[in-house]
């Protein structure tokens, strides 16, 4: 009883974590859509600002071309950022997969225990019907063997 109770909380918490994984994976995906909304917005820029530096003087396309510089070294620094946080995504991921096979190693080394038990029980509850049994028999065997002696001695007292 106490197994299946350990078992039926183990299958919950399974069902919990696979449904936490999901909601964690649905947010993950958002946040890649946004970052790559961001980068595709940043090369926007940067290509924008490439075009106003093409109708400046000198000195503006110099500026324009530093701040092209500087967004595309952000962009490059943000791809940069987005990549280990999708990394640290794959590895909790990958994390939680151990977690849940692991859990379900346990769940079927529990089913395997709770059947071994509710073999031995069973085992065990023939043994004792069959010395029930036996004892019965025994006493039917002894009341006969009784009732013999019984039978024997009223004979021999009334001669």
């Amino acid at each position: 009883s106490t197994l299946r109770q350990q078992l039926a909380g183990a299958r919950a918490e399974l069902g919990e974590e696979q449904r936490l994984a999901a909601v964690r994976g649905a947010a993950e995906q958002r946040r890649e859509r946004d970052w790559a909304e961001d980068a595709w917005e940043l090369q926007q820029r940067a290509r924008a600002c490439q075009d106003r530096v093409a109708g400046t003087e000198l000195e503006a396309k110099e500026w324009s071309q530093r701040a092209v510089q500087e967004v595309q070294e952000m962009a490059a620094r943000r791809e940069r950022e987005l990549q280990e946080q999708l990394r640290d995504v794959a590895h909790s991921a990958e994390r939680q997969a151990h977690v849940m096979h692991e859990k379900d190693r346990v769940i079927q080394r529990m089913e395997e225990l709770l059947k071994t038990q509710e073999a031995a029980l069973k085992k065990e509850r023939k043994e004792r019907s069959e010395r029930a049994k036996n004892s019965a028999t025994l006493c039917d065997s002894k009341a006969a063997l009784l009732e013999d002696q019984v039978s024997a001695l009223k004979e021999q007292l009334q001669r």
